[in-house]
Order: structure tokens, then sequence, then C-alpha cells
């Protein structure tokens, strides 16, 4: 019987239980698009430098509007009692609908004849911010609707934390931590309680209780208010706590930076806290300032430059103009990321790739008076040094390092265009992947647009190992890198950047590369000098510089690039302080081996060779002794030189010796590309041949004899047409083959 009268029982608690689950599941799950969209809304991010400076607040929206956001755990706990004991002292007992608040609104509106109280929890205030409604009886079932499924959907902490971050405050500003800085220029947790009293106060009628505009009506009001909830406050002290309250001023530190941190993809978030140092950032803003004084005479007016932690990949510093604020230089555009010629600053990615493919230090390359490129009655194409002279042969370590330009287009040629830019790519120079089809010799010596930045991150990797650091903004942030080229390459790049006698011929010993510990240092003009750049780095830090105008004017070519490299070597000088022991690049020792050459031919040095070096040279280079110099003092130079040091008369001994029949070029197996923009007739390939003894030359094309050359030089221009090549030289039965593809 009395399990009976239990079955009874249990059966309706069961279902009613089952119902309430029921309403529980679709309140939970029913759509609810308009809360996704209002949690996704755009939030006023604060940026704060490395030293938790407060650099800028940004608007949420284009309008200007502050929208601050702080995290649940972040607010002050006495100010959220005080909007629930305001607001909804019942907020932690009820579903979203205090009913007890209900039924004593009723009975208040109906006492007085108008209504007096609208009994609205926190909760459904925070529904009417997500789906706005006109009021009425059908707004209010809305919102009470929506207040319960934001119940079954969401804590209590997250609506709290949702309602106090989006609550408005009129005057463009909404949320609690925005508000506190309009209102009394202070940060959320340092309020008082004057202040916290009169934060709660203010969204109840912003325009009568703004402290600014009505300060004793807000002290009444929030005086009644503390009364109530029992706090020893006068009216007196309130109103003078507000008097004291200062409107605040929104910084606008960094603009660049933060300008360019806002066009990255990222999480969303509400707070960056940044590696760089707004005191490092205004040293080096004065330094660029300090060197651009002067300069507008020879339309030298703006400059960019940025740095990067090599260990982190972190950014130091970021300037994209020496005066955001300055017009008549267009100051606000970012140096930093606008793409200009890069001059000769590709150079070093050039003979790193030279490396890879196979060249030594030691190597020698011609530079001399050559024609190269696309002519088919003559090349199109005769670079020059940026000195106007030519050096004959140059080794591969003293051609780079004095940035010689005819070496560079040479070795560019040998290498191929195409496998250059494919390598520049995995070193980050993303910007070259629109510019392909537009890109011939003249890349060796910067014949492409690039950015500063990318510019400045790939040399990087050349400190850094053949490391590429994924570049970070954050401090605390966990370093990524990829490998863009061998740690043997990157290492003897970083010997021959740093080696200051290697340098000489190209630069003499100029002071903007001295530095009291090792660095390595690049600088770069375009070729109407509307750019002058300079790259250096240590095995920590890397930075890069670039100067000239916004206008693309031409810079008159007076100060090349020394005030880029000062600025250089200033920061670096800066970074590395004052410390007694300075971090070194690590040895090429350790990946070759050291032999002692000859400084003309790169051979291994005899006892005929006056100069002599020590180079590092790879393990399995078996270098054979100087052939150039000979035992009565003459020089026997090889066929390539022996004519232009002739013409030129460089030496009072001029004679070639013989070698064996070869192309110089092109190379065996390369492939070349037609412009199709240009005419047909006005592209041609650059064959030349040496060797062989003085007999007549012979050159077949597809087994087409194509010329006939009764002494040197043997060159030849084969109009480019796509397809493969088959070419053959003979001289007196010696014969050199090789094969080519034109697409």
């Amino acid at each position: 019987m009395k399990f009976t009268r239990f079955k009874r029982f249990k059966k309706p608690t069961i279902t009613l239980l089952a119902g309430f689950a029921a309403i529980y599941l679709i309140l939970a799950l029913s759509p609810y698009p308009e809360l996704r969209q209002f949690r996704n809304r755009p939030v006023s991010v604060r940026y704060y430098d490395v030293n938790d400076t407060l650099l800028q607040i940004l608007a949420a929206n284009n309008d200007g509007l502050r929208r601050e956001y702080t995290p649940y755990r972040q607010l002050d706990r006495e100010l959220i009692r005080l909007f629930i004991t305001s607001e909804d002292r019942r907020f932690y007992f009820h579903n979203g609908i205090d009913l007890l608040a209900v039924a004593r609104a009723i009975q208040s509106n109906q006492s007085s004849g108008r209504q007096v109280s609208g009994a609205s929890t926190i909760t459904m205030q925070l529904a009417r911010m997500i789906s706005p409604h006109e009021g009425g009886m059908r707004g209010k079932l809305l919102e009470a609707f929506n207040a319960l499924r934001l119940e079954a959907r969401l804590s209590k902490r997250t609506i709290l934390e949702l309602y106090l971050n989006n609550l408005p405050f009129s005057f463009n500003t909404e949320g609690v931590t925005s508000a506190a800085r309009y209102f009394f220029g202070s940060n959320l947790n340092d309020l008082n309680l004057s202040q916290k009293l009169s934060l709660v106060i203010i969204p109840r009628r912003p325009q009568l209780y703004n402290p600014h505009l009505n300060n004793m009506a807000t002290a009444r009001q929030s005086f009644l208010l503390a009364e109530r909830l029992g706090y020893n406050l006068t009216e007196q002290q309130i109103a003078e706590a507000l008097t004291n309250s200062q409107s605040f001023t929104y910084p606008f530190l960094m603009p660049h930076y933060i300008n360019y941190l806002q066009t990255q993809r990222g999480p969303r978030t509400y707070e960056r806290r940044l590696a760089a140092d707004l005191d490092f950032y205004n040293y080096l803003e004065r330094r660029m300032q300090f060197y651009l004084q002067g300069q507008e005479q020879y339309r030298l007016n703006a400059g960019a430059m940025v740095v990067f932690d090599n260990r982190s990949g972190q950014i130091l510093a970021y300037i994209g103009s020496p005066n955001f604020f300055d017009d008549v230089i267009l100051g606000q555009i970012d140096g930093v990321q606008i793409r200009r010629e890069p001059g000769s600053t590709l150079k070093p990615f050039l003979y790193t790739l030279g490396l890879e493919r196979g060249f030594e230090a030691n190597d020698i390359l011609p530079d001399i008076p050559t024609e190269f490129g696309t002519g088919a009655v003559g090349a199109v194409y005769i670079p020059r040094n940026f000195n106007e002279r030519f050096n004959g042969p140059v080794r591969y370590r003293e051609a780079l390092a004095s940035s010689l330009n005819i070496p560079a287009v040479y070795l560019l040629e040998r290498l191929g265009v195409q496998n250059f830019t494919d390598y520049l790519l995995d070193f980050g120079f993303n910007s070259l992947s629109t510019q392909r089809g537009d890109l011939g010799l003249s890349l060796a010596l910067g014949g492409a647009n690039v950015s500063l930045f990318e510019l400045t991150r790939a040399f990087s990797a050349l400190a850094n190992e053949g490391q590429l650091f994924r570049v970070q903004s954050d401090r605390n942030t966990r370093p990524q890198f990829i490998r863009v080229t061998s740690q043997k390459s990157a290492v003897l790049m970083a010997s021959i950047l740093s080696d200051r006698a290697a340098r000489r011929r190209g630069f003499g010993d100029g002071v903007f590369f001295d530095t009291p510990f090792e660095a390595i240092f690049k600088t770069g003009t375009s070729n109407q000098f509307q750019n002058i750049w300079a790259l250096g780095a240590t095995p920590h830090y890397t930075v890069g510089v670039w100067m000239g105008n916004f206008r693309n004017e031409t810079v008159i070519a007076r100060t090349g690039s020394g005030l880029p490299a000062a600025l250089v070597r200033d920061t670096l000088i800066y970074l590395q302080g004052a410390n007694e022991v300075h971090p070194t690049f690590q040895s090429p020792a350790n990946f070759y081996k050291v032999v002692e050459i000859c400084a003309l031919s790169g051979m291994a040095a005899t006892p005929y060779c006056p100069f002599t070096l020590s180079e590092y040279v790879s393990f399995n280079q078996h270098l054979q002794p100087c052939n150039w110099h000979q035992a009565d003092g003459s020089i026997l130079y090889p066929e390539e030189y022996s004519h232009y040091l002739s013409l030129f008369n460089r030496y009072e001994q001029v004679s070639s010796q013989p070698s064996r029949l070869r192309f110089l070029t092109p190379n065996d197996g390369a492939v070349f590309f037609i412009d199709d923009r240009i005419s047909s007739n006005n592209q041609a390939l650059r064959i030349e041949i040496a060797g062989g003894n003085d007999s007549e030359t012979f050159l077949w094309i597809n087994d087409r004899r194509v010329a006939h050359f009764y002494g040197p030089p043997y060159r030849y221009h084969l109009p480019l047409a796509r397809g493969n090549y088959w070419l053959e030289a003979e001289n007196g039965g010696e014969r050199a083959f090789l094969q080519i593809e034109v697409r």
C-alpha cells in the first residue's frame, strides 16, 4: 500500500522535472545568433610596452566608441557588489526573471497610476543590450524570454562579465573600464568608493549624472545610493571626490607600429603587452630626426626602421616615419611596409645561394666590362660599379664585401633568376610572388620592390646561422624558427659581411661600420637614388633602416648610404650596451678548412705570389697551386681577363694561359624565360666561349652552324624562342657541349 502511494506521488514529480528539463533544453539549444554576434563585437584593444606603459587604447569602431574589456577575474569585487545590490539584489537566486521584483513592480505601478519600477534584472538588461527593442509589452516579454535563454546558456559570472563590459554610458563610452577612464581619468581598479558609487548611478541618466557636467546631481544620487547601502559617506565628501576627478587623455604612441599590428590576423584579444620599449623607440626616433636634420635640400626628409631580436623574433622597435604628424613629409605613410627597390641589399642572399650551389669564398669572379641581357643587336644591360671602376678578377669574398655590381650580375646569370627568386621567397620576400614575370638580371642589384620589414627579417637569418624566425610582437612568446639556408653557408656569409679588410676596396675604411663588437653590415642605393638602405646585425639583434622621401623623388646623391648606416651602428651600440663581453658569430672553421691562398687568383699560394691571405674553403676542396704568377715575375691571366687588362693597361705584363675549350655562359641545363611584354626582336641570349688554341672556333646550335670565330672574344647573341637548344663549340678538334631550355 505504501509502495503504491509512493508510485502515485513519484510519477507527476518525474513528469514535472522532465518538463522543466525539456524547457531548459529548449532555452539552452534554441538558436540565438544575436548572442554570438554580441560576444564577437569588436572591443577597444589596450596596447602596453615592455615596461607596462600604456601606448594606445583603440576605438572599437570607426565612430570612436571606446569599449574596453576586462575579464571577470580582474573586475573589482566591491564594484560588482555595488551593481548587484543596486540593480538586482537577488541576482544569484533567480533564473533571469525576479518574480518578487515583478510582483512588487506591479503593485507599485498600480498604486501610483504610472510606471515607477520596471523590475528588470541584470540578466534582462543584458538581454536588451543583445536584442534592443522599442519597449511595450511585446518587447518586455521578448526581453524576459531572452533572459531565460541567457541563464540557461551562461554562468552568473559570464553574465556579469558581459553586462559590466557592455553597459552603455553614452558619450561614446561602453563598459565600466572605459567609463572609469572617461569620467574619472582612472584605471578601473584604482577608483575610490565615491567614484564607484557614481559609476553605478551614471548609466541611469548619463546626461544628468555626468560628473563633468553636473557634479552636484551626480554626488546627490551617489549619496542616496551610499546611504541605502549603509556606507558612511557624506554628500560633500562624494562631491569633493568627484570634483577631483580628471578627464582621461588617450595616448597615441608608436602609431605606425600599432597600425601595423591591427592589420595582422590573430586571436581576438582585448589587451596586447608588447616586447617593444617606448624609451628605446623615443631614442631611435630622435636619432633618425638628428640624421635627417638639414638634409631637406637633398630631398632626403623621411626614414623608417625596424629592429628585431634574433633570439625570439620579437619586434623591439618599429618606426614608420620620423614624425607621424608631419604632413609636409607625408609622415603617416608607413615606410617599414611600403615596397621599394632595395639596391645592393639583396646581394648577400645571392652570394649565399652561390655558396649553396658550390661556389667558394676563394673563387674568382669577373669585374670587367661585360654585356648581359637580351639585345638581339647587342646587350641592353651593361652594369657598372658604384664608383665607375673595374677591378678585373676579384675573389668571391671581396666582390660581396665591397658590393661590386658586375660580379653580382655575373653570378646571378650563372645561378638563374628564377632560382634566385625562389630562394628569396624562402627567406620571406613574399612581395616578389607577384613580380616573378618582371624580374631579370637587374635583380642582383635590387631590381625588384620589397619592404624594409621583409628585408630586415631576411637579413637576420644570415646572422642567425640560416634560421628565419617567425615574427613576434608580444612579450613572453615562444620562439619559432624555420631553416632557410644551410648553417655552413650562413656562418661563412656572416664572416664575409663582417670582414673589414674585404670591404675596403668598395668602402675604404669608413667609420659607419666600426663597432666595438662583431657585426655584419650591408648597404644599398637604388639606381635613381630614391632609396638608401642599411642593414646591420649581431648574433642577437638585426636592424634595418631606409631613408629617402615619400614622394618618390630622386635623392640628390651626396650622402650615399652613410646616414642610414650611422643610424644602424648607433642602434646596435645602444642594444649591446657597455658590456665588456659581446656575443660573437660562430667561426667558419667548424665547417671549413683554412688555407693560404693567392690574393689575386684565389688558388693555393706559391712562393711566386706577392700577396697571400688565409681563406675558408670546403674540406673536400683541393686547391691547385697558383699558375697566374710566374717565376720571372710576370702574370699569366686566364683568357677572359687578358683581353680586358691589355686594353686598360692594368698591368705591365699581360698574357693569357691556354685553357680547355668551354662555355663561360650560359650554364649547362639553364632555363630561361621569355618576357611576353618585350618584342621578340629585342630578346636574345648571350653565349660566350673561352679556351682552346689560336685556331678557328665554330658554334653549332641544334646541329646548325651559326657562328665562325677567327679569334677571341667568342661571343654570340641567340634570338630567343621557346624550345630546347643543344650547343656545341669546336676549336682545333676540341669540343664543348651544353643544353639549355627557353620557356
